[in-house]
């Protein structure tokens, strides 16, 4: 699958993609913009003293890592909430986080608020509030009497080191004394001090042991909460481009939901895959104003005028060894322009050098008067009746060009295109003419089965983007079933923007003409003779519409005689 297929729906409903990125971005603008500074800090914790031993053992990590996580659980509950709350005189808690950070004895308490000074309270009385749910954890009174054994351990320390000293003072006295008794009361007095010296020391590790301070349970504040100065939530233009790049993502997504859903015929190669029928012609849309039923003749030198030209070689090329005397153009659906298109293209091979006879067969509503600017007092519903000859219907437009009108509107149409008369007038007419074009209705009533067959060859009409692929799929298995022939596709009504992405050729890209001043279909700035024309008809097309003289009778007669 080409990458065209997937880039088709995002150049279709680019219009989607930029509307929702507009959006997004205004809204998240002002949105973050009336949103508060917020501010966040964090306090550390480390739990037991093992991470401060030298030689420290694998199960007091592993029971220390096994704490954290459940102290962390424990900051969390309503009784270290309602401490917290308590201690500070606060009704309410701005948002927390506690973790244990991982493979560490480590623990996080992170505090995020709109208030710098709250957010850094409440991180470091959390803190506090945990350790007092410790078995370390100290009351007031239970700190006085920690105080006090820290300065007996203090004192206990000086007098053994005292001792120590004195200790090592007599040893080297003794080394110099050379009496007897002088000897004696030195050993003696080391005694006493060593035994002095053992019931320090032994004092000394029971007050250490009473401190707490080789616990394993316990909690320890290594990184206090800091003053929060930057807001974590200042880079706006970040919040702006998320939302922005989500929208269009969303939009991206929409997009192809909407391509998916569109049940219409776009694009030269799907349409041409799906109706397994070669492409004659492509036609874009006409400028406003402008008469479409005889633009060709109008603005000869307009891309849709060259448009006509290609459609009108393929025409002839198709058939060399039997040309095509009659064609039917039709399509599946009303409004999708084979009255635009048949009334061209007759123009187009007049153009050519070919007598031509357009016939008005939508005897439902009947349009080609209109765009010739010629009577329809009488038609092809008069002539199939009966009641008037081809002489007294016909119009010439140019000299190549006639045009038989749709007439009266019969009660039933399809009783009068089905008759023989109208087969017969068809002959007649091909023996007239060298092309016959009839401007058929669409295959929503029946009148375009009845005329397919009677014909040398069918014209399908699509409207790129309107064309709804059911009922053109049921137009052309109706016209298989009758076994007409089918000459091929048109697609009509283009776009500017389906050009980018519908795979269509643009004769306008290639003209020489686009730019040319009276080209209306370029660029829109024609002469003012050209404008005032298009817009108020002051060189009517009735100039060159007039009724068949004898002379033409009798050129006519004389065709069918031979």
């Amino acid at each position: 699958m080409e990458l065209k297929v997937y880039i088709i729906p995002l150049i279709r409903f680019w219009w989607l993609l930029i509307v929702a990125a507009v959006i997004a971005a205004v809204s998240s603008f002002f949105f973050a913009r009336q949103l508060p500074e917020i501010y966040q800090t964090r306090t550390t914790l480390v739990v037991g003293t093992t991470v401060y031993e030298t030689n420290p053992g694998g199960q007091d990590i592993w029971l220390s890592q096994q704490l954290a996580g459940f102290y962390s659980d424990l900051a969390r509950r309503d009784m270290v909430r309602q401490e917290t709350m308590s201690a500070l005189g606060l009704n309410w808690l701005p948002d927390y986080a506690v973790r244990p950070l991982p493979n560490s004895q480590l623990m996080e308490i992170t505090v995020t608020d709109t208030n710098p000074l709250r957010a850094q309270a409440v991180a470091n009385e959390l803190a506090n509030q945990l350790i007092l749910q410790t078995p370390g954890g100290l009351t007031q009174e239970d700190a006085e009497q920690h105080q006090f054994i820290l300065q007996q351990l203090d004192q206990l320390r000086e007098r053994i080191l005292e001792t120590d000293e004195e200790i090592a003072g007599l040893r080297e006295q003794l080394l110099d004394q050379v009496s007897a008794r002088e000897i004696a009361d030195t050993q003696q007095e080391i005694q006493l001090l060593e035994t002095r010296l053992n019931t320090l020391q032994t004092n000394y590790a029971s007050l250490l042991a009473s401190s707490g301070q080789e616990a394993r349970n316990t909690l320890t504040i290594i990184e206090s909460a800091r003053l929060p100065t930057n807001p974590i939530n200042q880079n706006r233009s970040m919040v702006v481009l998320l939302s922005t790049g989500i929208a269009v993502l969303i939009a991206v997504a929409g997009a192809y939901v909407l391509n998916y859903l569109d049940d219409t015929l776009k694009g030269k190669e799907e349409i041409a895959k799906f109706l397994n029928l070669p492409v004659l012609g492509q036609f874009f849309e006409v400028p406003d104003g402008a008469n479409n039923g005889v633009y060709v003749d109008k603005q000869p030198r307009s891309p849709f005028a060259e448009a006509f030209r290609s459609l009108r070689i393929n025409l002839e090329y198709m058939n060399v060894d039997k040309p095509l005397k009659s064609i039917l153009v039709t399509s599946a659906n009303v409004d999708e322009g084979k009255s635009t298109v048949a009334s061209n293209l007759a123009v187009s091979l007049a153009q050519g050098g070919k007598k031509v006879i357009l016939v008005d067969a939508d005897l439902r509503k009947p349009s080609i008067h209109r765009k010739f600017d010629i009577h329809n007092g009488k038609g092809l519903s008069d002539m199939i009746a009966g009641g008037a000859d081809i002489r007294e219907i016909i119009t010439r437009w140019n000299s190549n060009l006639f045009i038989i009108p749709a007439g009266h509107l019969p009660a039933t149409t399809t009783d009068l295109l089905g008759s023989p008369r109208m087969a017969y007038l068809l002959e007649r007419m091909k023996h007239i003419a060298d092309v016959v074009i009839i401007d058929s209705p669409a295959f929503v009533v029946p009148d375009a089965a009845i005329l397919a067959p009677k014909v040398d060859g069918v014209i399908f009409l699509v409207r790129s983007g309107f064309t709804r692929k059911a009922s053109a799929n049921a137009a052309m298995e109706q016209l298989r079933q009758i076994s007409s022939r089918m000459l091929g596709v048109v697609i009509n009504r283009i776009s500017k923007s389906q050009m980018v992405y519908g795979g269509y050729y643009s004769s306008y890209q290639y003209s020489p003409y686009s730019e040319e001043k009276g080209d209306v279909s370029g660029n829109g700035h024609g002469t003012v003779f050209n404008k005032l024309s298009n817009k108020w008809n002051i060189i009517p097309f009735a100039s060159n519409n007039k009724q068949v003289t004898d002379n033409d009778v009798e050129e006519t007669t004389e065709v069918e005689t031979k």
